[in-house]
């Protein structure tokens, strides 16, 4: 049996971001954000934009059989038509 690449709990996590957002200092922050449904990922994602000052995605991987995908211009565009 594979080893998943992250898990949460006993769930192997399939999808992975980072939102970068300025703290109350204007210092860079990032928040991670991890789903296993690509729908509630994107919902994650808007949550923590909605939330933050200057947020936006830094990055996005869906992880399948132990390799990782670069997902963030999709999930970028993604969440730019459902705002």
């Amino acid at each position: 049996m594979k080893k998943p690449l992250m898990t949460i709990g006993c769930e192997e996590l399939r999808y992975v971001g980072s939102i970068e957002y300025d703290d109350h200092n204007d210092a860079w922050c990032d928040q991670v954000v991890r789903a296993n449904d690509y729908q509630e990922f994107l919902s994650d994602l808007t949550d923590v934009i909605k939330r933050r000052k200057n947020a936006s995605v830094f990055f996005a991987l869906e992880m399948r059989d132990n390799y990782e995908k670069d997902i963030t211009e999709g999930v970028k565009n993604a969440i730019r038509v459902d705002q």
